[in-house]
């Protein structure tokens, strides 16, 4: 009885923290996506302003 629990424990243990690798790899994904996503508007940003105002928005 023990065994079969114990196998159990660890079937749910093991299931449990890929989900979690999988849910967290996912998400840093999306954070890096948006890391780039925002890195490039900026860059676009500051390549259609003007040096002064591109100055400002950076300080």
């Amino acid at each position: 009885m023990t065994v079969t629990l114990n196998s159990f424990a660890l079937v749910l243990a093991v299931e449990a923290f890929l989900g979690f690798k999988a849910w967290l790899f996912r998400n840093i994904r999306a954070a890096n996506l948006f890391r780039l996503g925002r890195f490039a508007y900026s860059m676009s940003f500051l390549l259609t302003f003007k040096p002064q105002s591109r100055l400002r928005w950076i300080l």
